[in-house]
């Protein structure tokens, strides 16, 4: 159990991943903790993990018990196989849906692969997939480097359930300094929940909430979490003239090092009517992960430290990855 004043977090199941053969590891270093994303379904877990400097995607199926059971597809060109970034895993109606870049892959539960589509008017980074009365909204971030700089915008678009276009309704003029100054990796997380959509700048905590039904965002909410660290804008100019802007793996690699440099949230979810993010701190005996409690007004209730990552939530519980082994299902509560 992990605490401070304010809330607990209680470890309800620990799920020990094995069976993975050798073959699909790669080296982990510091700045991977464990899984990127999770769904769970009636009998499987999905798990994906990103290797940004090897540029590889792994999407791995386990059943409940933890064992391994597949490598699901690969990336590629074919319509069963996925972009280099995989941003999102849905599991809705008995289908588990994969969100990468412009293309959405469908599988059964069993992972047996359906179909997939080419999204119009999406984004490079789909950063938040959500399924709003049968049809997916999905927000995201696209980029194009010009003159020097990274030009972003910052998109919501309306897919029916067959994933043909409806609308793409919302461009909202989000913070992108921290793009135009060098930083490749999207700046925006989110989540959604009660009919709306939140926004987090990852470096500079703040939250866009963007109501789906009115189609714009409503309001713009500045966090105060004590002792997060904000960030600082990247040396874009420094980095071009040591050739880490044309060479892919040295440009990652000195992203990853900017930000150490300060707190950088690594994910958010909505459950219970409360929003619970996840940012990340580097400190002198390595790397440690804080949970704070926020309402939907943007005040933070309470802050604690995490036993890992933040990877989704599970019908009001959330999972944290502790290492590429082991997911932590954990219930909040608060402290009287």
């Amino acid at each position: 159990m992990f605490f401070l004043i304010g809330f607990s977090i209680i470890v309800v199941d620990s799920i020990n991943l094995s069976g993975m053969p050798d073959s699909f590891f790669l080296h982990l270093n510091e700045d991977i903790t464990g899984f990127f994303e999770v769904a769970f379904t009636e009998n499987h877990i999905y798990v994906s993990q990103i290797y940004p400097i090897e540029r590889k995607t792994y999407i791995f199926s386990f059943d409940k018990k933890g064992k391994f059971e597949n490598l699901l597809s690969s990336q590629g060109e074919a319509p069963e196989k996925y972009g280099f970034f995989m941003w999102d895993l849905k599991f809705f109606n008995n289908n588990l849906y994969i969100f990468s870049g412009s293309k959405v892959l469908v599988y059964t539960e069993d992972g047996k692969f359906l179909k997939s589509s080419l999204l119009i008017h999406t984004p490079n980074v789909c950063e938040e997939a959500s399924c709003v009365k049968n049809n997916w909204i999905i927000w995201g971030e696209s980029w194009d480097f010009v003159k020097g700089k990274y030009l972003t915008e910052n998109c919501v678009s309306e897919y029916d359930s067959l994933f043909n276009h409806i609308d793409s309704y919302f461009k909202p003029k989000l913070s992108s300094k921290y793009l135009n100054n060098g930083l490749l990796t999207a700046c925006f997380c989110g989540c959604s929940g009660d009919g709306k959509l939140y926004l987090v700048n990852r470096p500079n905590p703040e939250i866009f909430v963007v109501d789906i039904q009115k189609r714009k965002m409503i309001k713009k909410l500045r966090l105060r979490i004590p002792g997060f660290k904000k960030g600082k804008l990247a040396n874009r100019k420094r980095w071009k003239a040591e050739g880490k802007m044309s060479d892919t793996e040295k440009y990652i690699e000195a992203v990853l090092d900017w930000t150490k440099t300060f707190s950088f949230i690594t994910n958010i979810v909505y459950t219970s009517g409360f929003l619970y993010l996840c940012y990340r701190d580097w400190q002198k005996d390595g790397l440690v992960y804080y949970l704070v409690k926020i309402d939907t007004n943007g005040k933070t209730l309470s802050k604690t430290g995490a036993p890992g990552n933040l990877i989704g939530s599970e019908k009001n519980l959330l999972i944290f990855s502790t290492s590429p082994h082991t997911l932590l299902v954990c219930k909040v509560e608060d402290n009287e």
